[in-house]
C-alpha cells in the first residue's frame, strides 16, 4: 500500500473513532447521529449538485448509491437489534471481524483484486487483534440470535465496502457520498423520528455539540475512505481502518477510565503488527 493512502486510511480511523467516542458520550443515539448527517449532508448537497450539473448522473451510478444505501440501513437496523439482545462485546468484534475477512474475500472475488503473501497475515493479524481485543470470556450467553444479527452487521459491511469501491470507480466520491447518505436518512429518518421535524428540532437543541461532531466526523471520515478506495484495494483499506478500535481502547482508557486488560494489550500488538504487515505489502 503506497504511503500516502496508508496514512490517510490512519487518520480516517483516528477521526472515526473520535466521532464514535462522542457517540458513546451521547449514549449511542441514533437520533443525535441521523440529526447530526443531515445537518452535514445537507452543507454538502450543493457541492455534489454542482459535481452532478458538471459530470451527469447515470442510472448506473444510481444503481450503485441505492445498494449502499440499503446496505447501510441494514448495517444501522441489525447492528440495533444485536445491542438490544446481546452485549457489544459480542456484537462488535464479531461484526468488525467479518466485514475484515469478507471484504477481503469478496473484493478478491468479485472486484478481482490481489493480496500478497504479506497483506494477507497483516489482515488475519488484524481480524484477529479486533476479536482478541473486544470479546470477554464467553461469545454467547444462550441466545444464538445475537450471533446472527452480528454476522449480519459484517455482511451489511462488506456489502457496502465492496459496492463503494466499485461505484466510486464511476462516480466523484464527494457526489456518490452526499446522495447516498440522502437516499439513507430520508428511508430510516421516519421510523427514528417518528413525531417528525418537532423531534428533529428538540433533539439538535439538547445534543447539538454531539450532532455536529458525529455527523460532520462520520462524513469526513467515510469520504477519506471512499477516496482511498479509488487509489488502493478495499480488503487492505478495510483492515486498516480497524485501527480506530486501538485508537477508540486509548481514547477509552484515558477519557472513560476503562480498563487496561492483557486481552486489550494483545489486541493492539497483534494489530499493530498487521499494520505493518499490509503497509510492507
Amino acid at each position: 500500500m503506497e504511503l500516502r493512502v496508508f496514512f490517510l486510511v490512519l487518520f480516517a480511523a483516528f477521526t472515526h473513532a473520535v466521532w464514535n467516542f462522542f457517540s458513546k458520550k451521547a449514549s449511542g443515539s441514533l437520533q443525535v447521529t441521523l440529526a447530526g448527517l443531515w445537518m452535514a449532508n445537507l452543507t454538502l448537497l450543493p457541492v455534489s449538485l454542482y459535481i452532478i450539473s458538471v459530470n451527469g448522473l447515470t442510472l448506473y451510478e444510481l444503481r450503485f448509491m441505492s445498494v449502499t444505501a440499503l446496505a447501510h440501513i441494514s448495517y444501522y437496523y441489525f447492528l440495533y437489534l444485536g445491542y438490544r439482545k446481546g452485549d457489544i462485546s459480542v456484537v462488535y468484534p464479531v461484526a468488525r471481524g467479518t466485514g475484515i475477512a469478507g471484504t477481503a474475500v469478496f473484493a478478491f472475488l468479485l472486484l478481482g483484486e490481489s493480496f500478497s503473501p504479506s497483506g494477507v497475515a497483516g489482515i488475519a493479524l488484524i481480524f484477529s487483534g479486533v476479536i482478541i481485543i473486544s470479546l470477554k470470556r464467553k461469545l454467547i450467553k444462550g441466545d444464538l440470535s445475537v450471533l446472527v444479527y452480528a454476522v449480519c452487521v459484517g455482511a451489511s459491511i462488506i456489502t457496502y465496502s465492496v459496492n463503494d469501491k466499485a461505484g466510486v470507480a464511476h462516480t466523484n466520491p464527494v457526489a456518490y457520498l452526499n446522495l447516498k447518505d440522502m437516499m439513507a436518512l430520508s428511508l430510516m429518518t421516519p421510523f427514528v423520528f417518528r413525531k417528525g421535524l418537532p423531534q428533529i428540532k428538540e433533539t439538535f437543541k439538547k445534543s447539538w455539540k454531539y450532532s455536529i461532531i458525529i455527523g460532520y466526523g462520520a462524513l469526513g471520515t467515510y469520504l477519506m475512505i471512499l477516496y482511498a478506495f479509488t487509489l488502493a484495494n478495499a480488503g487492505y483499506i478495510s483492515a486498516v481502518r480497524e485501527f480506530s478500535i486501538v485508537i477508540g481502547s486509548v481514547l477509552g482508557i484515558i477519557f472513560l477510565k476503562e480498563k487496561i486488560t492483557p486481552g486489550k494489550i494483545m489486541g493492539i500488538a497483534l494489530i499493530t503488527a498487521g499494520l505493518i504487515l499490509i503497509k510492507l505489502s
